[in-house]
C-alpha cells in the first residue's frame, strides 16, 4: 500500500491513455480534444510520449555526463492533468517550443549542482541550447523499488511528433463518461476507441510484490489455522499431564485463580522462549526485503508486539478453556487411581 499509494507525487486516478500512432490521433487530435471536452466530466486533457510507468528513454546533458535523465516529452497542461506540482517557475506556453524552454524536477536539479537560482539557467543536449522556466516537485516516475530520478520535461512538437492522448476526468459516474468518450471518438474515426488507465501503467510495477502479497495471506492463514489446532491440541495435554497436581492442589484449598496463575506461567514461558527465537530471525529477514526498495516503511515493531499479544491471549484463553473443563471435575475422580 506505502508504494501503490503514498506520496506518488502525481495523480494517477481516472486518467485514460489513448495510445499515440492511431489514425484519429495523427490526423483529427484537436477535433478529438475539442470534443472530448464539452464531456462535462472531462476536467482537462494534455498529450505525451511519457508518463509515471511508462517512460519513453533516458538522456544525457552534455557537462553532466554522470547524470542519466529521464525524458519527458510532453504537451500543453500535462502538469495539471497529471496533478503535479510546479513548486518554481511556470509551466509550459505554446511558444516555449521554439524557445527550447524546459522543466526540471527537484532531482535534477539537486543532482546538477544549481539549487541556488535555477530559473533561467541554460545547458545544452540534443546540439540545442535549453532554458530553465521551471521546477517540478518530485514524484515516481516508476516504482519505488527504485529512487526517484533527474527529470528532463520538453514541449514536444505535435506537428512532427506522436505522442499519446490523456484525458483526466473526475471519476463521478466513469461507466457514463467512458460511453461518452467512446461516441465521440467513433464519430471522428469510425472505429473503437483503444484506451488504457495511467494506474494500469503504474501497477504493474508491482506485480511482484501483488503476487507474493497473495502468497503470504495464503499461507499466514494456513500456517495460522495449523498453529491454533496445535495449540490447542499441545494445552489440553499439557493440562491433562497436570490433572493429578491440579487435583491435589484443589484438595489443599487452592482457588481457580492460583491453578490457573500456575498453568499460565508455564505457557507464557515458552511464548518468551518461543519470542526470543522468532523476532530477530523476523527482523533480519524483513530488513533485508524492506533493503531492496529505495523508499520503504520502517519495521514495523507496533505489528510484531501485536502478534506476540494476541499469541498470549489465544495461549491463555486456551489454557482457560482446559483448565475450567479440568477444574470441574471431582478431585475425587482424578485421585482415586492413586
Amino acid at each position: 500500500k506505502f508504494m501503490q499509494y503514498e506520496q506518488l507525487g502525481f495523480d494517477k486516478d481516472n486518467i485514460l491513455v489513448i495510445p499515440a500512432f492511431q489514425s484519429a490521433l495523427s490526423k483529427h487530435a484537436e477535433v478529438l480534444e475539442n470534443g472530448f471536452l464539452k464531456i462535462p466530466e472531462v476536467q482537462s486533457i494534455t498529450r505525451a510520449r511519457s508518463m509515471p510507468g511508462n517512460i519513453m528513454g533516458t538522456m544525457s546533458i552534455q557537462g553532466y555526463d554522470d547524470l542519466t535523465f529521464y525524458s519527458f516529452p510532453i504537451g500543453l497542461n500535462y502538469f495539471e492533468t497529471m496533478g503535479m506540482n510546479i513548486i518554481k517557475g511556470r509551466d509550459h506556453r505554446a511558444d516555449d517550443i521554439d524557445q527550447n524552454n524546459i522543466l526540471l524536477n527537484e532531482a535534477a536539479i539537486k543532482a546538477m549542482g544549481i539549487i541556488e537560482d535555477p530559473i533561467g539557467k541554460t545547458f545544452t543536449t540534443f546540439n540545442r541550447d535549453w532554458t530553465i522556466i521551471g521546477i517540478v516537485e518530485d514524484f515516481h516516475a516508476v516504482s519505488k523499488k527504485e529512487p526517484i530520478k533527474p527529470t528532463f520535461f520538453r514541449l514536444f512538437d505535435s506537428g512532427q511528433e506522436q505522442g499519446s492522448m490523456l484525458v483526466k476526468m473526475d471519476g463521478k459516474n466513469l461507466r457514463s463518461t467512458m460511453n461518452s468518450l467512446q461516441n465521440v471518438y467513433e464519430e471522428i474515426s469510425d472505429a473503437v476507441m483503444p484506451y488504457s488507465f495511467v494506474d494500469e501503467f503504474f501497477d504493474r510495477q508491482y506485480k511482484e510484490e501483488q503476487t507474493m502479497i497473495t502468497m503470504i495471506q495464503v499461507g499466514t492463514t494456513m500456517a495460522a489455522i495449523i498453529a491454533l489446532l496445535g495449540l490447542f491440541g499441545m494445552t489440553g495435554f499439557a493440562t491433562k499431564r497436570r490433572m493429578k497436581e491440579m487435583g491435589i492442589r484443589k484438595v489443599l484449598g487452592a482457588g481457580f485463580m492460583n491453578i490457573q496463575a500456575s498453568l499460565n506461567r508455564s505457557n507464557l514461558l515458552k511464548l518468551f522462549i518461543a519470542a526470543i527465537i522468532s523476532i530477530p530471525l523476523i527482523y533480519y529477514w524483513l530488513n533485508e526485503w524492506l533493503n531492496s526498495f529505495a523508499y520503504r516503511i520502517e519495521f514495523p515493531v507496533l505489528l510484531v508486539l501485536g502478534a506476540l499479544i494476541l499469541a498470549a491471549f489465544i495461549s491463555l484463553s486456551m489454557a482457560v478453556f482446559h483448565s475450567i473443563k479440568a477444574y470441574l471435575i471431582n478431585p475425587v475422580e482424578i485421585l482415586k487411581d492413586e
